[in-house]
């Protein structure tokens, strides 16, 4: 059932903002709040956050006024009263409860910086401090988006069960309350739960209904992620121009509101399209593009990313050297960061440069030490696929082709639960490479003829 008949029936009838006509001054904070929703939501915080740091009274009261102002502006803008809800319960908060509202909020935000910055596990530190002045301040409107925060946190970490039931508490309670910013950050994440974990149809649902959430608050951002995360999804079925198509959308809508990370993000995507269809220039360019961005920023998180897509591209070139630097330095941002399954699959790519540069003996040991993280973590499908895959190339490679046949058919039946068409058909291949080299050329054949139909009836 989709959100949105929810929310908008979570709204009273009747709000302090309808039936009053703007000034000037308030029209023109009215425009701002419909064409950059997010500046106004950031210095309604402000304006909360600067009554509790003054000892001013006359100060106080100015920025109380500028705070009703700004959520009458965004209500204007949004037909959406939830910002003039939390201002009238702040005002009547007493001080210690406004305190821990805004230490709350504060913490929140330090913690959104500091996953960027220093790591998952410094950023979920902040974030279970923000729940615990949340839950003593009693608002539930700093309660939800805490908890989808560690949520979040959860979920790049891998650990799905604990992000899925942080989650939907945050998507219960911010229903409950009309937050749909809240709301759609929520289903969008759980969407992103469903995706990991092999579910690509309800992942699909789940981002479509959260770009109809994020579209009644103005949350471009949101749209855009749901955009690209859409495009993710078609890479793994094996659709390169649904990929593209969808990344260029989340592109064209970052560019626009000049937020340049997504920028860098929508541009590695597409770099990694570019590399997967043999067009090596451009996606080195979009690469390097995107890097240039992340740095710049200091998201050594998302340069990690990206650092693992310029050594997949060495790989595709013969360049081993720059590989495995490049995959070298995405190992040791991921390992610091603790993004575990993000880091075995750079191991699974370092194994493949020592076993194309003669080394198969480290190729082994590097996917031993990866399939014991893996486990570690849980063991999803396409982590599972892609490292039976691999040891099933080595495999071959060793002249052990019992054991390459059953890496492969482990390979393609963790890729089919994870609804991965790319990764399947790649695992097939593997399977009729197997078959040819056994001297059966009919039945590999037979296995390539079917990959063949696969990916034309996928266009």
């Amino acid at each position: 059932m989709s959100l949105a008949p929810m929310l908008t029936a979570a709204r009273p009838r009747a709000t302090a903002y309808q039936g009053v006509a703007p000034d000037s001054a308030l029209k023109t904070l009215i425009a701002q709040a419909r064409a950059q929703p997010d500046s106004v939501r950031d210095a309604l915080f402000q304006a909360l956050g600067e009554t509790v740091s003054t000892t001013s009274v006359r100060q106080r009261t100015a920025q109380l006024l500028r705070a009703r102002r700004l959520a009458a502006a965004y209500a204007h803008a949004w037909n959406d009263s939830f910002f003039i809800r939390q201002v009238t319960r702040f005002e009547s908060a007493s001080r210690s409860h406004r305190r821990e509202r805004v230490l709350a909020e504060s913490l929140r935000r330090a913690g959104n910086a500091a996953m960027g910055e220093e790591g998952i596990p410094a950023a979920m530190n902040l974030w279970r401090q923000s729940l615990r002045r949340a839950t003593s301040s009693g608002d539930p409107a700093a309660i939800a988006p805490a908890l989808l925060s560690i949520g979040a946190g959860f979920y790049r970490f891998a650990q799905y069960d604990s992000a899925a039931s942080y989650l939907n508490r945050a998507e219960a309670l911010a229903v409950r309350i009309g937050d749909k910013r809240t709301a759609g950050n929520a289903v969008g994440i759980l969407a992103s739960v469903s995706q990991d974990r092999g579910d690509l149809s309800s992942a699909a649902q789940l981002y479509r209904r959260a770009s109809a959430i994020r579209a009644l608050s103005g949350d471009s951002r949101g749209i855009a992620a749901d955009a690209n995360n859409l495009g993710l999804i078609a890479d793994q079925r094996g659709d390169s121009r649904g990929a593209i198509a969808a990344y260029e959308r989340a592109l064209s809508i970052n560019r626009r509101d000049k937020r340049q990370g997504l920028v860098a993000l929508n541009l590695s995507n597409l770099a990694g399209i570019a590399t997967s269809i043999g067009e090596y220039s451009r996606a080195e360019s979009l690469y390097r593009e995107s890097l240039a961005l992340h740095e710049k920023h200091g998201d050594r998180a998302e340069a990690a990313f990206v650092h693992h897509g310029l050594g997949k591209l060495y790989m595709n070139r013969g360049e081993y050297r720059q590989a495995e630097v490049a995959l070298e330095k995405s190992l040791r941002i991921h390992t610091e960061s603790g993004a575990v399954t993000d880091a075995v699959a750079v191991r699974v790519d370092m194994a493949a440069v020592k076993s194309a540069t003669g080394e198969p003996e480290a190729a082994r040991r590097t996917l031993q030490e990866a399939s014991r993280i893996a486990k570690s973590a849980g063991g999803y499908p396409e982590v599972q696929g892609s490292l039976a895959l691999a040891r099933g190339r080595l495999a071959i490679q060793f002249g052990t082709f019992a054991d390459a046949d059953s890496e492969y058919s482990q390979s393609a039946r963790q890729y089919r639960a994870a609804g991965h068409s790319a990764g399947l058909a790649q695992a097939l291949e593997g399977k009729a490479l197997l078959l040819h080299l056994r001297g059966d050329h009919a039945a590999s054949l037979r296995v390539l003829g079917e990959v063949g139909q696969s990916q034309a009836a996928r266009g």
